[in-house]
């Protein structure tokens, strides 16, 4: 009977150890606010004509530009990121009329369409225009992350980039920064991140639990698994050190599969 006590009682630590981590994970910000907005920026004289540009600052984190071609000739923008000559890529065929043959574009842009050149070789349609990313001017952007943001803060200076594309079957380079201003959101970003961790510091708002009343629920789980795996087990074992080696083997993988049933429910997140 000792030896069952300790083995209830190990199970019974190990799985309020799961339980509260738990709770220290969802009371962890998932994200740190950024000191810094950045914006793209496009030259321009460097567009063709009837190329038109939309300001989009729907985002937190980017305020960015979507590229639309009301015209028939198409826009091609290229991959911009170095190839390598040895590489297939850079010898493959996009056998794409208005462009030379080693070229592979990655968007085209036409008849307020946009589509996206596939693995397949196909273009693949995604929407009316083109949304700028880091990804296709391949620009890492300047970030900093983390809270108490000084009053004066020096900006990052800006990053300029330059896009390869066709207009048509005529390559051109179309020019653009990055420019940095402080983040307008970030007092806002840092009081829910705030808001967030008092939440569940406060007994009563726990993101995991909500209330005591399922802490006694789990505290009853947790008595009850080793419980019924042990008067299972007595009946088929009689080796007192296997009998507790299988109560908490048995009781881990219950906990565990009731575990992620309750997460998939919703009652944990």
């Amino acid at each position: 009977m000792k030896n069952y006590t300790l083995g209830v009682l190990f199970t019974t630590i190990l799985i309020f150890s799961l339980f509260f981590y738990n709770i220290a994970q969802a009371c962890t910000p998932s994200y740190l606010p950024n000191w810094f907005l950045p914006k793209i920026t496009i030259d321009t004289n460097t567009l063709p004509a009837g190329i038109k540009l939309i300001e989009d600052n729907s985002s937190y984190f980017l305020h960015t530009l979507e590229v639309l071609n009301p015209t028939e000739t198409p826009l091609y923008i290229l991959d911009n990121k170095p190839v390598n000559l040895n590489s297939k890529k850079s010898t493959d065929s996009s056998n794409i009329p208005d462009l030379p043959e080693n070229v592979i574009p990655i968007y085209k842009i036409v008849s307020n369409e946009t589509f996206y050149w596939n693995s397949s070789k196909v273009w693949e349609k995604e929407g009316s225009g083109l949304k700028l990313d880091t990804y296709i001017i391949n620009i890492e952007m300047i970030r900093k992350y983390g809270a108490n943001r000084p009053k004066h803060v020096e900006l990052p200076k800006p990053q300029a980039f330059i896009m390869d594309a066709y207009h048509g079957s005529k390559p051109i380079s179309i020019s653009g920064k990055i420019t940095y201003t402080l983040n307008p959101y970030y007092d806002k970003q840092q009081e829910d991140a705030s808001d967030g961790i008092s939440a569940c510091n406060s007994w009563g708002s726990i993101p995991v639990t909500h209330s005591p009343f399922k802490i006694i629920i789990f505290g009853l789980i947790a008595a009850i698994i080793p419980t019924l795996s042990y008067i299972f087990i007595r009946k088929t074992t009689r080796d007192t050190k296997t009998r507790i080696m299988q109560v908490v083997l048995v009781t881990i993988l219950i906990f565990t599969i009731l575990y992620f049933i309750a997460r998939g429910a919703g009652i944990f997140y």
